[in-house]
C-alpha cells in the first residue's frame, strides 16, 4: 500500500509517448495513423475525478482493497505505463523497493518533517524541496543476520537501486516510440 501510494504521487516518469500504427478513435476524437501521442501519467495520478477530493494527500489506505479498487478505474494507476509496452523493469523495481523498505523498517523509525509539502517537479518526478524525513536508529536491529552480512546485503541493494535509476533513464532513451 505504501509503495503504491508513493508511486502514485511520485511515479518514475511524468509521461510516456506512443505512436499510432493505424487510425484510432479515442472518445469522440479520430486520431490518424503515425500520430505521436503523449500520455501524461502525472495528470492521471493527480486527477480528482479518478482519485477523489483528497488526490494530493498521501493515503496508502487507498490501496487496502488492491489496485483495482483504489480509484474509479483501474487504468488510472499507471506508474510504469500500461499494456504490452510497459516498463520492463517494473517487477524488479517493485521487488527492490519492498526489500529496501523492509530493511529500513528493521533499522529505523522515520516520519515526515512537519515542514514537508507535497510538490513534485521535473520529468523524473521527485519532491521539489527534497524528502524531509527524520530517521531514528532502532537499537533492536540485530534480527536475522549477523551485522556484517546484513550490511553487505544492504550495500548490494542500495547499489542495485542506483543501477535501477540508471536503467530507467536507459529505457526511456533507447526504445523506439512505436
Amino acid at each position: 500500500m505504501i509503495i503504491n501510494e508513493a508511486l502514485r504521487l511520485y511515479q518514475p516518469a511524468a509521461a510516456t509517448i506512443r505512436e499510432t500504427t493505424k487510425e484510432i478513435v479515442i472518445g469522440k476524437v479520430r486520431v490518424p495513423a503515425n500520430t505521436t501521442l503523449l500520455l501524461n501519467m502525472f495528470d492521471v495520478h493527480h486527477n480528482a475525478e479518478y482519485w477523489g477530493p483528497d488526490v494530493y494527500e498521501f493515503k496508502p489506505e487507498r490501496f487496502a482493497q488492491g489496485i483495482v479498487n483504489a480509484c474509479s478505474t483501474s487504468a488510472a494507476f499507471i506508474p510504469f505505463s500500461i499494456g504490452p509496452r510497459n516498463c520492463v523493469g517494473q517487477n524488479f523495481a517493485l521487488l527492490e523497493a519492498r526489500i529496501i523498505l523492509a530493511l529500513m523498517l528493521q533499522r529505523f523509525r522515520f516520519s515526515l518533517s512537519q515542514g514537508y509539502k507535497h510538490l513534485p517537479i521535473n520529468v523524473m518526478i521527485q519532491p521539489a524541496h527534497g524528502m524531509q524525513i527524520i530517521f531514528e536508529k532502532l537499537w533492536i536491529s540485530e534480527f536475522c543476520f549477523c551485522s556484517c552480512l546484513r550490511d553487505f546485503l544492504l550495500e548490494i541493494i542500495i547499489a542495485s537501486f542506483i543501477l535501477m535509476r540508471v536503467w530507467v533513464h536507459v529505457c526511456f532513451s533507447s526504445f523506439p516510440l512505436r
